[in-house]
């Protein structure tokens, strides 16, 4: 199992660092933790996977649970997305360190969602039909406090546990994505990461996006929708 994990890993990174070519290229280690006595306390309900947001020196990718294909010989496509997400976000966190905290709750779920993630379905429909409002797509779902990246870790969650956090939470993940789908078709690779490294510069959205995409954060959300709506 551990080396099955380290090829998987070692190869989603490669198509990780091939996709983002201007973002740095770093070491980091896999922490695999087999059974609930190994993980105790050390992570939330319903994470699958973490990593430390903020400092720079644990670049440690734990993960608490895979799922499998058949067998233990190949991981199901769901946790290759789990991977993905990670290594995505530790590589955005050792780009622009100090933008995580200052950016959107959407510019750090919506990535790895766009990059591979799982089909949204009836979520995506729900986007076209009843689409959250800007502030919902700033401030993440609310139930739960680690949404988002809570307690300084950059979490990925089961499938099923984004139902429980809020009613809202699949719909604002498939939401999330087709922000970053937007900036990737409208205004190309770069366009999601110079948002990233603005935020690293500054705390203020209209300044990020302003200085990123030379537009209001509003005027970004009325251009997203009227873009989505021509794909529902």
């Amino acid at each position: 199992m551990v080396e099955l994990l380290a090829r998987e890993v070692a190869a989603l990174n490669a198509e990780v660092v091939k996709a983002i070519p201007w973002a740095p290229s770093v070491g980091f280690l896999v922490r695999l933790y087999p059974t609930e006595e190994t993980i105790g306390l050390s992570r939330e309900p319903g994470v699958v996977a973490a990593h430390v947001v903020g400092d720079p020196r644990d670049r440690a990718l734990r993960v608490y649970r895979l799922w499998w294909v058949a067998s233990l010989g190949e991981l199901a496509p769901f946790s290759r997305f789990v991977l993905r997400d990670q290594l995505l976000g530790m590589t955005r966190d050792q780009l622009a360190p100090r933008a995580h905290v200052r950016m959107d709750w959407w510019l750090r779920q919506g990535l790895g969602h766009a990059y591979g993630g799982p089909d949204p379905g009836d979520a995506r429909r729900g986007v076209c039909a009843e689409p959250l409002t800007w502030k919902q797509m700033v401030d993440g779902p609310q139930m739960d406090e680690t949404m988002g990246g809570g307690g300084g870790m950059g979490v990925a969650f089961a499938p099923t546990y984004g139902a429980f956090v809020s009613s809202m939470t699949p719909r604002a993940f498939a939401q999330a994505r087709s922000f970053v789908e937007y900036l990737r078709t409208v205004r190309g690779d770069r366009a999601y990461w110079d948002l990233v490294l603005a935020y690293a510069e500054t705390p203020d959205p209209n300044v990020a996006y302003a200085k990123a995409l030379n537009v209001s954060p509003e005027r970004f959300y009325s251009d997203w929708l009227l873009w989505a709506r021509t794909r529902c």
